[in-house]
């Protein structure tokens, strides 16, 4: 089949570069524009141009998809299909209308749950035990459409946002693929999708990062893993910002206010009141300091027993 990609991050990246390894033809990509970023604020393509320009396919990079400026040019093509991973916009009709088999996404969890930006991140929060990729029709709606396949995997306990990524990396091109010959084939069926089921997973802020040690120690947890690697979690004592990269439920009696220290030594480790426990803290950055595990952390620098985490 002729292809259009549209895709911005590294997940969407690894589902073109399966596409260019298959039988498949990709004509053109389009992705969001350049970035600032880093020290210096470098403009930065993203992982589907740099991979792209690689191939040395014609890139695109509307700031509005829907300009009909951007019309014209993909409609130039005269592609089979368009399939979008993480693209970063929402396709209208009249672009959805230009391929003859429309337009395929491939979406980060077994919708209907979690339609939006953040599945990975919503289904280890909710602490679910599996997600997958769900191959889908598109239409006008925020992943609305028609499920054409979907591939499961489980999520482990020790699974963080980033871990689960990269094995979501690997299972996404593999649906795909499967998908394109099943259309191919004539072959695929149609589900649509039970909008009463249906979760969101709302666009990521910094500032979710936030521990709120109100929350009880599964939800504190989960929300640490979710955030690793971005934006991270994080707490306030005494004016600086420590980020926490892991954490347990604890066997710590809670004999305090939500955030405040029960133990902090090298020998017991760091323990933390919360809303209905306690947790234990595993790894910690100091702010201006490297990541590190807490009991290393706890025999450089002191922290007191009856502290409070803000």
């Amino acid at each position: 089949m002729k292809i259009v990609f549209l895709g911005t991050p590294v997940y969407a990246a690894a589902c073109l570069e399966a596409l260019l390894r298959s039988r498949h033809e990709v004509l053109a990509i389009c992705t969001q524009p350049d970035k600032a970023s880093g020290r210096g604020n470098k403009m930065t393509p993203s992982a589907v141009k740099e991979l792209a320009l690689a191939h040395c396919l014609p890139c695109h990079q509307p700031k509005r998809i829907k300009s009909p400026k951007s019309l014209a040019e993909l409609a130039a093509y005269g592609a089979d299909i368009f399939i979008t991973a993480a693209y970063g916009q929402i396709l209208n009709q009249d672009m959805l209308d230009l391929p003859r088999l429309g337009c395929i996404n491939v979406h980060a969890s077994l919708l209907p749950n979690y339609r939006g930006a953040s599945p990975i991140q919503q289904a280890i929060i909710n602490g679910d035990s599996i997600t997958g990729v769900t191959i889908m029709q598109m239409d006008t709606g925020i992943d609305t459409g028609d499920i054409l396949l979907q591939h499961e995997i489980p999520i482990t306990n020790d699974d963080t946002g980033g871990s689960l990524h990269d094995k979501l990396c690997l299972k996404a091109p593999l649906a795909l693929l499967e998908a394109l010959d099943l259309l191919e084939a004539g072959k695929i069926i149609r589900t649509p999708q039970n909008s009463a089921k249906a979760t969101h997973a709302p666009i990521i802020e910094k500032e979710m990062g936030r521990i709120n040690w109100q929350q009880t120690a599964p939800e504190i947890c989960q929300k640490i893993r979710a955030f690793d690697p971005w934006p991270g979690s994080y707490t306030l004592l005494d004016g600086g910002t420590i980020k926490i990269w892991s954490a347990v439920p604890s066997v710590a009696q809670n004999s305090g206010q939500p955030g405040k220290i029960l133990q902090a030594s090298p020998k017991d480790g760091l323990h933390v009141a919360c809303g209905d426990s306690s947790v234990q803290i595993l790894e910690i950055q100091p702010q201006g300091g490297r990541r590190m595990k807490a009991k290393e952390y706890l025999r450089g620098r002191a922290l007191t027993a009856g502290s409070i985490f803000a």
